[in-house]
């Protein structure tokens, strides 16, 4: 049921309303003053959402994510991925910046915040929580594709704790 509306003009025309509100917002909460380092997690964000779109764009083109959510019109598929996306690694990215402040091993902590989310995808694959609405290949596949997504997700992680630790040598050096 859910599908057939996003199927629909109306379905479709509420997707992309939905990326353009996230879009506004998410600008939006960036250039809130006081808080320069949301325009660089805004602008990560926007870069990681543009590859992880590419690869998307590759795997449906290419055959190999298929189902029905894969079915729907472009402009749906489009308006759901960006909404999602581009919040999904803002929230990331935001998430690491703050935890960097409040505790003295986020690199620890993230490695186990990714390791549940694929513990998590593994779980929902032996469930069939999808119910074949979304399959990006045979058996194992899924899980594979959840550790590619965190080893994406841990690029700008990894360059925002590399700034990170040079800015906190740097103020405490001569």
């Amino acid at each position: 049921m859910f599908l057939e509306f996003m199927r629909s003009t109306l379905g479709t025309a509420v997707l992309v309303l939905c990326a353009i509100v996230v879009v506004a917002l998410l600008l939006w909460w960036a250039r809130t003053r006081g808080h320069p380092e949301r325009v660089l997690v805004f602008g990560a964000s926007a870069v990681l959402s543009l590859v992880l779109g590419i690869l998307y764009m590759v795997a449906v083109t290419a055959g190999w994510w298929t189902g029905e959510y894969f079915q729907m019109p472009f402009l749906a598929q489009a308006g759901a991925f960006i909404a999602v996306t581009l919040l999904g690694c803002t929230v990331w990215l935001a998430g690491y910046g703050w935890l960097s402040e409040h505790t003295s091993r986020p690199v620890w902590a993230y490695i186990g915040v990714s390791l549940l989310l694929v513990v998590a995808v593994a779980v929902a694959h032996v469930f069939n929580v999808g119910r074949g609405t979304i399959l990006v290949g045979p058996a194992w596949t899924i899980v594979v594709d959840a550790v590619v997504a965190q080893l994406l997700l841990w690029v700008p992680v990894l360059m925002y704790e590399a700034l990170r630790r040079t800015l906190q040598s740097s103020e405490l050096g001569p």
